[in-house]
Order: structure tokens, then C-alpha cells, then sequence
């Protein structure tokens, strides 16, 4: 996986797939990834540690994500929290 800002990847490669990956999804409590190749296999992976995650999104924010951003880039099963100690609360939030 890699970060489609820098190109850098994020976390150790998914290396057992034999056939080209087409599909990635995370678990709704982050701590798993699971791919679907073109082999038939879907194979589930431990997520790199969420603290990177979190140093992955925060960088790229300028104030904490509103109700609204969170249900849509992370998730509306994931109770909303300020995930950026660091930054101010969005406007209207």
C-alpha cells in the first residue's frame, strides 16, 4: 500500500498474492486488511499500527475532519473522534 500523496508506501508490501490484487478493504476496527486477487484469493493481513495512520491523515489535515468528513472517509460504524490532538476543531463542526 502506498500513499497516493507521496507515492511512499505505508506499512510492510502484501507479498503472497500471486496474481494481480484488484480489491483492498479494511476492517471496520482497523486492524485488519484483507485483498481479493485475480488468483480467486482473498487473504487477510494485519493493518500497519494505527498511530501511523493517524500521523498519515493528520499531516495532510489543516483542522480535525467534521461529523460529515469522518462518516465519509473513514467510516459512519466508527464513533467520530478527534483523531488530531494537535489541530483545531473544523469550523461549523
Amino acid at each position: 500500500m502506498w500513499d497516493a500523496d507521496t507515492g511512499k508506501p505505508v506499512g510492510q508490501p502484501l507479498s503472497a498474492d500471486t496474481q494481480a490484487v484488484n480489491s483492498v478493504a479494511f476492517s471496520p476496527d482497523r486492524h485488519r486488511v484483507v485483498s481479493a486477487s485475480d488468483d480467486g484469493q482473498l487473504r487477510l493481513w494485519p493493518a500497519p499500527p494505527s498511530d501511523e495512520w493517524v500521523k498519515l491523515l493528520c499531516d495532510k489535515l489543516s483542522t480535525n475532519m467534521t461529523h460529515a468528513q469522518w462518516d465519509q472517509w473513514v467510516s459512519p460504524n466508527i464513533g467520530y473522534i478527534k483523531a488530531c490532538s494537535g489541530l483545531p476543531d473544523p469550523p461549523n463542526s
